[in-house]
């Protein structure tokens, strides 16, 4: 009686020597057994890391962050999406701004910048990522109105006043030589 065939036993033999070396070997899936195709599974998730490996480091790159030269910009954080970052620097942020352990970006901008900025995030390995965050600071749009249209706005309520002063001294003149 025959407990196995020759091709399951080579396949088995295969997956114990792939899961024993870490190597990746091409395998004929229909032949190899489920419980050779478990273990294997189970032996790659349960294998220790390699000394100096580490999990990569990603991140998620936010919006454009936007603001007024002058004004606090809303606090915004680099998210983290693999792995796990101790560090986060950047030697171009806008000039006023900060960036912290933890990712997260504040300050208030000096001066009008639009463009992107590197930011380096580094795990407990010294596994580094980066990823390039966009800003656009300018000086707040004009309302449409200005010191000129102040002072048109100015001429037009005193030239009101005189036509209405000049109305009344006309009228008080009338009304006294008709009362004489």
């Amino acid at each position: 009686m025959k407990l196995f065939s020759r091709t399951s036993l080579v396949a088995l033999g295969t997956a114990a020597a792939i899961t024993l070396s870490g190597v990746t070997a091409p395998a004929f899936a229909d032949e190899v057994p489920n419980a050779a195709v478990s273990a294997l599974k189970t032996a790659e998730d349960n294998a220790p890391e390699a000394p100096g490996a580490s999990a990569p480091l990603k991140l998620e790159q936010p919006g454009t962050i936007t603001g007024v030269p002058g004004k606090a910009i809303t606090p915004v954080t680099v998210q983290v999406i693999a792995s796990e970052a101790v560090s986060f620097t950047s030697g171009n942020l806008p000039s006023g701004l900060l960036i912290d352990n933890t990712g997260k970006i504040t300050g208030t901008p000096k001066k009008e910048f639009t463009g992107p900025a590197k930011i380096i995030a580094k795990n407990e390995a010294g596994v580094e990522a980066e990823v390039y965050v966009n800003f656009d600071f300018n000086e707040e749009p004009s309302s449409g109105s200005s010191d000129t249209d102040n002072i048109n706005d100015w001429i037009k309520i005193i030239t009101a006043i005189i036509g209405a002063l000049t109305t009344i001294l006309t009228f008080s003149t009338k009304l006294d030589s008709f009362l004489k």
